[in-house]
């Protein structure tokens, strides 16, 4: 990214427990992303669905941001799964041998 580039992510609360993430995703904003993920409710039995459609990057520590929702989704007892992943993240999540935990559409 080129110096003085604007970096930042953004979470919008979408309908039916969809929700998107959109702009940059890693080290620079994974702080900024959990903050934004930590003000969404998570019940038990829910199934949450991470629109990825609209990121522009992300990284390993974008990942661990997603493994982080995903583990505390876990713990709530509701579901994770990410949609339209980045290729970025589809070989990330390969790479990891990550396959087996989250679940993408």
């Amino acid at each position: 990214m080129s110096e003085g580039a604007s970096v930042n992510v953004k979470l919008e609360k979408g309908p039916d427990g969809r929700h998107c993430l959109s702009g940059h995703l890693g080290f620079d904003t994974a702080e900024d992303a959990m903050r934004q993920l930590d003000v969404l409710p998570l019940a038990s039995g829910a199934a949450y669905r991470l629109d990825l459609s609209a990121l522009k990057s992300i990284d390993s520590a974008g990942l661990a941001v997603i493994l982080e929702y995903w583990r505390r989704c876990r713990q709530a007892g509701a579901s994770l799964v990410l949609e339209e992943s980045p290729e970025q993240l589809t070989r990330l999540i390969r790479i990891s041998g990550l396959e087996t935990v989250l679940e993408t559409a």
